[in-house]
């Protein structure tokens, strides 16, 4: 029969146990805690790595003038991407309205205008010629039209996608603007000026050139 003592030194044993216990949970406690702060901690900052990026790719196009083969180059840079690039020739800003626009290319093309608020001064001296533009790459809906506010291009619209996919459309056909002659020809001369697309978040979702002078 266990005596009172055998007793004491049951419970003693019990209550170290349990000590050890809670010091090593509170250990582990401590140990996943700080390795959670330390990957958030990570994960911000790479999210704002990764913002500093996003931004330093369309510093060059921000409120700038710059000429076709640096329009071309921001293309390639964008392609495949959740950007929208978008193109006004000197053909199109000559136009008067989006009826009245010629392709020499696909007809099909007309359902990828998008028209701006601003105007402009066409060949013919005309100044409140609208400005239009070719939508290459990621696609905004037809019929979306861009409001100009503070230097950059608004829309309220998200990307087109694919009715049965939801994948974004894309829109990479751009042999007719190497093709002179052509209404979405771009002169590696011409210069355009180019502005930020912006949705209502601030969020950069690509970039409007659109021709301010003949290629030289």
């Amino acid at each position: 029969m266990a005596g009172i003592g055998d007793e004491g030194i049951e419970t003693s044993k019990l209550g170290a146990a349990l000590f050890a216990f809670g010091f090593f949970l509170a250990i582990a406690i401590i140990i996943f805690t700080t390795g959670k702060t330390i990957a958030n901690n990570g994960s911000d900052k790479v999210q704002k790595q990764l913002e500093i990026l996003q931004l330093s790719e369309f510093t060059d196009y921000d409120q700038a003038v710059v000429l076709g083969n640096k329009l071309r180059a921001a293309y390639d840079a964008f392609e495949g991407k959740p950007y929208a690039v978008i193109v006004g020739t000197r053909n199109l800003i000559d136009c008067q309205s989006i009826s009245g626009i010629e392709f020499t290319g696909d007809s099909d093309d007309l359902d990828m205008l998008i028209e701006t608020d601003i105007t402009t001064t066409n060949s013919e001296g005309k100044t409140n010629a609208t400005v239009y533009g070719m939508n290459y790459n990621a696609l905004l809906p037809k019929d979306t039209e861009l409001e100009m506010k503070n230097g950059s291009f608004i829309t309220t619209s998200s990307f087109a996608v694919d009715d049965k996919t939801g994948a974004i459309k894309f829109n990479n056909d751009i042999a007719n603007t190497k093709k002179q002659g052509r209404t979405e020809y771009i002169a590696s001369g011409a210069k355009f000026q180019s502005n930020l697309i912006k949705d209502t978040t601030g969020e950069i979702v690509g970039v409007f050139f659109y021709q301010v002078a003949s290629n030289n």
